[in-house]
C-alpha cells in the first residue's frame, strides 16, 4: 500500500490504457507513480484486449489493498477510420492518397472508412481534419464510395483514426449501437465512470442514462467531453444534468483557432466550478513525451497553470496509450502537480452559491477546518458527502473511510479526497474506525487537529466532530 504519510497531492491524476501499457509490470508502475484512475478508450481495442488490461488491474487493486476509479470512455457519434494496412502510414505534403468505404484495406496509400453517412456529406474542395489536428487532406474528386485526397499537413495516419470535415456536420445518432455495447460492457466490469463523446445538449445526457438504466448501470458517473462549437454554447444547461465535465481539447482546437483555446478552457472551468461539478483538463498535457522522456517547457507551464485554475484531475491519452515513456510521462505529472499546488491561490477560485443546506453545510465544514488548520474526515456510504466537500477544495484534504468499493472509486477522481475501505454497519462507527486507522498508519499525529462529520441528512440531528489527537 502507498505511505499515507508522504505529502497528500489533491488533484487526481487519469491514465489512458493502451498498447504501451498492456502489461501488469507496466500497469503496475503506473499505480505506483500515482495514477488515480484508469481510462479504457472504447475506440479502439476490442473486449479481448479490454477484459486483460481489466484482469490485470484486478490483480494490482488486490495486491494493493485499494481501488481504482475505472473509465470507459465512448466513442460516440464520431467518425473514425477502419483498419489500415501495418495500422499506420506515414504521408506527405502534396502526396496523393485514396479513401474508400470499408472497414480495412491492404492497399498502399489507401485508408478504409466504413462510415457511409460520411460519403454522402462530403464534396470537393472540402478539408479533412485526421486525430486532433495532426493531418489534414484536401478532397480533389468525390465519388460515390470513393476520395481523392491531396495531403495538406503531413504526418502519421493511424488505423481508427478520428476524421471529420472542416465546417461540417456529419449526422449519427448520439448513442450509437457501438456505445450501447459498451455500455453494458462497462456495467457488467464495474467501471465507476463513463465519459461521453461530443455532448452538445443535455437531452444526450439523458438520452445516455436511459441506457444505463436499461442495463443496470445507472449509479456510472458520466462526465460529458465539451468539445464542439454547440457543447460550449449549451455548457451551462449540460453542467447541470451531469457529473463532471472534460475539458477535450484536441476537438476543441479543430472547431476553434488555437488562441482561443486558453480562454475557452478557463471559462469552461469556471463555469463548471461555479456549479459545482469536477472538471478534468485533456489532451496534450505532455504530447513530446510520446517519442521524448522529458516534456517540453511549455508543457509543464500549462500543467502547472492548470491546476492553479483548480482542475480536479488531468488526464493522459496518447502519453500513456501508445506513447514510449508512459512512466516518465506519470511521473512528470505528478511532480509538476505537486509543486503548483503548493502555490494555489484558493481565494481567486470560484465556488457555487450556498444555495441549499446540503451546500451551506459542506462549505461551513470546510471554512471551519482551514480556520483550525484541521484535516477532514468523513464516513461515506453513499457518496454525496464526500463530492460535495470536494467541491469547496479542503486545504489540508480529504479523507474517506466508506464500506462501498463504488465510493471508493467515485473518491479517486474527487479533488483531495483520499479514500479508504473501512467495513462498519453505522456512520458512527465507521468515523470511529477511520479515525482510528489514521492514527495507526502515522496520518494524525499528536496536537492535529480533524474536523470530523459523514452524511448530512434532513429532519436528522447531525454533529461535527472537533477532535484534537492525544
Amino acid at each position: 500500500m502507498t505511505d499515507m504519510t508522504e505529502p497528500l497531492r489533491k488533484t487526481k491524476i487519469i491514465c489512458t490504457l493502451g498498447p504501451s501499457t498492456n502489461t501488469y509490470e507496466t500497469v503496475k508502475e503506473l499505480a505506483t507513480s500515482g495514477c488515480d484512475a484508469f481510462r479504457i478508450n472504447f475506440s479502439h481495442g476490442d473486449k479481448t484486449s479490454w477484459n486483460s488490461l481489466l484482469k490485470i488491474l484486478k490483480k494490482i487493486e488486490e495486491e494493493e489493498k485499494r481501488y481504482f476509479a475505472i473509465i470507459g470512455d465512448l466513442q460516440g457519434p464520431n467518425i473514425r477510420l477502419g483498419a489500415l494496412k501495418d495500422g499506420r502510414i506515414r504521408v506527405k505534403k502534396n502526396q496523393e492518397i485514396r479513401i474508400i468505404k470499408s472497414t480495412i484495406t491492404n492497399w498502399e496509400n489507401t485508408i478504409a472508412l466504413p462510415e457511409k453517412e460520411f460519403f454522402e456529406v462530403v464534396d470537393n474542395g472540402d478539408i479533412l481534419i485526421l486525430g486532433d489536428g495532426q493531418v489534414r487532406l484536401k478532397v480533389l474528386e468525390k465519388q460515390k464510395n470513393s476520395i481523392k485526397a491531396k495531403v495538406t499537413l503531413p504526418g502519421e495516419i493511424r488505423s481508427r483514426m478520428s476524421i471529420r470535415i472542416e465546417g461540417k456536420q456529419v449526422k449519427l445518432p448520439f448513442v450509437t449501437a457501438k456505445d450501447k455495447e459498451d455500455l453494458v460492457f462497462a456495467t457488467k466490469n464495474n467501471f465507476s465512470h463513463i465519459m461521453a463523446s461530443f455532448v452538445e445538449q443535455p437531452e444526450h445526457i439523458n438520452m445516455l442514462r436511459r441506457e444505463l438504466k436499461l442495463v443496470g448501470g445507472e449509479e456510472l458517473l458520466i462526465y460529458a467531453k465539451i468539445e464542439t462549437k454547440m457543447g460550449v454554447r449549451n455548457l451551462k444547461k449540460i453542467v447541470g444534468v451531469v457529473d463532471g465535465i472534460v475539458v477535450a481539447r484536441g476537438d476543441l482546437g479543430s472547431h476553434y483557432p488555437l488562441e482561443k483555446l486558453p480562454a475557452l478552457q478557463k471559462e469552461i472551468m469556471q463555469v463548471s466550478r461555479e456549479h459545482g461539478k469536477p472538471v478534468v483538463i485533456a489532451t496534450q498535457l505532455l504530447s513530446s513525451m510520446v517519442s521524448s522522456p522529458i516534456p517540453t517547457r511549455s508543457e509543464i507551464v500549462d500543467i502547472y497553470n492548470a491546476v492553479l485554475e483548480g482542475s480536479d484531475a488531468l488526464m493522459l491519452t496518447n502519453e500513456t496509450a501508445i506513447g514510449n515513456y508512459p512512466i516518465e510521462a506519470v511521473r512528470w505529472l505528478e511532480k509538476t502537480i505537486r509543486e503548483a499546488e503548493k502555490k494555489i491561490n484558493y481565494n481567486s477560485l470560484s465556488f457555487p452559491e450556498r444555495t441549499n443546506t446540503p451546500l451551506r453545510f459542506s462549505r461551513g465544514v470546510v471554512e471551519l477546518s482551514e480556520s483550525l488548520n484541521a484535516y477532514i474526515t468523513v464516513y461515506s456510504m453513499k457518496g454525496n458527502a464526500v463530492r460535495l466537500l470536494s467541491i469547496f477544495k479542503p486545504r489540508k484534504g480529504l479523507y474517506v473511510g466508506t464500506n462501498s468499493v463504488r465510493v471508493y472509486q467515485m473518491s479517486r477522481l474527487y479533488w483531495g479526497a483520499v479514500p479508504l475501505f473501512i467495513e462498519a454497519r453505522e456512520y458512527e462507527e465507521g468515523l470511529e474506525k477511520t479515525l482510528d486507522f489514521l492514527k495507526k498508519n502515522g496520518v494524525l499525529k499528536t496536537k492535529d487537529i480533524v474536523v470530523a462529520t459523514y452524511r448530512m441528512m434532513r429532519g436528522e440531528k447531525h454533529y461535527i466532530k472537533i477532535i484534537e489527537i492525544e
